[in-house]
């Protein structure tokens, strides 16, 4: 637990843990699409034998991006909360077409190894749930996906430029980000439990995203997706927390908004985890910060 502590505490050293958790992570989604096959098979569903072939069929590698890719994972949490024809074939499609189109997508990269994805039949999907999915997926224009390009590039170069921890810490755990226009609607953000290696940005393209929101929003999504692999490969923080009552809202001590229960132990965990034992560690101790304020400002609400 230490070294959780200490992977976002700031420090320029880089932690083996970041690099170990994603192993471990990528282990995991293997071992569940395997217990998959193996349940389905058992419940006499033909396409298992399938999904297996395709998964065993790739090397290594592959293998390792394709459990690495959020997509996958969604489909992988699907079927494994409810092994039937429809998911588990819902799966194995996934893993074809994610096979196929390893490399290539619509949208381009950041960080050098942050893919954007501008306009996947993914990225398309409307989820009534989601903030950032709530609608259907507007086009962007040229001049609009270049805007989005060179914000969330800047952002990366600054929070790069201010950690290297924080730095490391998003590209392995945002290894996608689906940005959706939405007209109308103000910027917002979101990391779904369903959907680890991944965040949601809409309207990044707006003057009123700012770059100061943007490298906050990129700190605060990532590490909801830090600590949701990590509860996901060792043990959730509260195992009880699905079975609150929706109108039970804690208020986030990040964000100061009524939230769910299971996001409210994440922004606990958050805020904490810089300042473990109650003592203040002057910034100028830990960043060579610069004229850097709007990485000064996220690292400051995680204290």
């Amino acid at each position: 637990m230490r070294q959780v502590v200490y992977a976002l505490t700031g420090s320029e050293i880089k932690p083996p843990i970041l690099d170990r958790l994603i192993e471990r992570f990528a282990e995991r989604v293997r071992d569940d699409i395997e217990d998959i096959v193996w349940s389905a098979n058992f419940l006499g569903i033909s396409e298992a034998e399938k999904l297996f072939s395709r998964f065993r069929a790739m090397g290594p590698p592959d293998q390792a991006s394709l459990c690495l890719d959020p997509v996958v994972f969604n489909a992988v949490c699907a079927a494994k909360s409810n092994t039937c024809v429809d998911t588990v074939t819902h799966l194995t499609n996934t893993v074809s077409v994610t096979r196929s189109n390893l490399g290539n997508h619509d949208g381009f990269w950041i960080g050098g190894t942050i893919q954007v994805d501008l306009g996947s039949d993914y990225c398309a999907t409307v989820d009534p749930t989601s903030p950032v999915f709530l609608r259907p997926m507007e086009s962007l224009t040229a001049e609009e996906r270049r805007a989005v390009e060179h914000k969330l590039a800047g952002a990366i170069a600054e929070i790069d430029a201010t950690s290297a921890v924080f730095g490391r810490l998003i590209r392995n755990y945002t290894r996608k980000i689906f940005c959706r226009k939405i007209e109308g609607m103000v910027p917002a953000s979101e990391q779904v439990d369903t959907e680890l290696g991944a965040i949601r940005l809409r309207n990044v393209h707006s003057d009123i995203y700012t770059h100061d929101q943007l490298v906050d929003d990129l700190i605060h999504e990532s590490t909801h997706g830090f600590l949701g692999a990590f509860e996901y490969v060792n043990y959730p923080f509260n195992p009880y927390g699905f079975q609150a009552e929706r109108w039970v809202r804690p208020v986030s001590p990040w964000s100061m908004r009524s939230i769910q229960v299971l996001p409210f132990v994440h922004a606990c965990f958050g805020k904490r985890l810089a300042d473990p034992v109650g003592v203040k560690i002057p910034r100028h101790e830990v960043f060579e910060l610069g004229e850097r304020p709007a990485v000064c400002e996220a690292l400051e609400r995680l204290r």
